[in-house]
């Protein structure tokens, strides 16, 4: 709830509370002809951080978007710096991120085509092995990944 402008949460994330967010930016460039630029480069803004979040499930090798929680301050040589906690818990709702990707590089939207659809094609395969790996074939709310390291796409 909004009541004096500061942010509630320092989470930063795909899922719920900002999906809307990153899929309205691409889709508002579009309908508006292509002509707002600045929806684009909030887009391609957006791509550069989902990026940083990929991470690889270990020991199968998934593909996912971490979230990060700013749990307080760290201070080294004097200098405040934020000490991030990366949570692997991912919601389902991530699962509308490929389509996401995949649109963004079929229109040129994005900053890397090959790479976007790429990263749209692990993810759909996450969000179908989740599918597939459960015993009714439904996902569910919520997957916690084992993690060994750091995925980096860009190079």
């Amino acid at each position: 709830w909004t009541s004096n402008g500061k942010f509630a949460s320092r989470e930063v994330g795909f899922g719920g509370g900002s999906d809307s967010f990153y899929e309205t930016l691409l889709k508002r460039w579009l309908q508006c002809g292509r002509t707002q630029t600045w929806l684009r480069d909030m887009y391609q803004g957006s791509l550069v951080g989902l990026v940083q979040l990929l991470r690889k499930s270990h020991p199968s090798n998934l593909t996912f978007i971490a979230t990060v929680d700013d749990d307080g301050q760290k201070f080294i040589d004097g200098e405040r710096l934020p000490f991030l906690t990366k949570r692997h818990t991912v919601e389902h709702l991530l699962c509308f991120v490929p389509g996401l990707l995949a649109l963004g590089a079929h229109t040129g939207a994005g900053l890397n085509a090959t790479v976007e659809w790429t990263i749209a094609r692990d993810l759909l395969h996450t969000c179908t092995e989740i599918h597939k790996r459960s015993k009714t074939g439904l996902g569910p709310e919520t997957v916690t990944f084992r993690t060994k390291e750091v995925s980096d796409y860009y190079p």
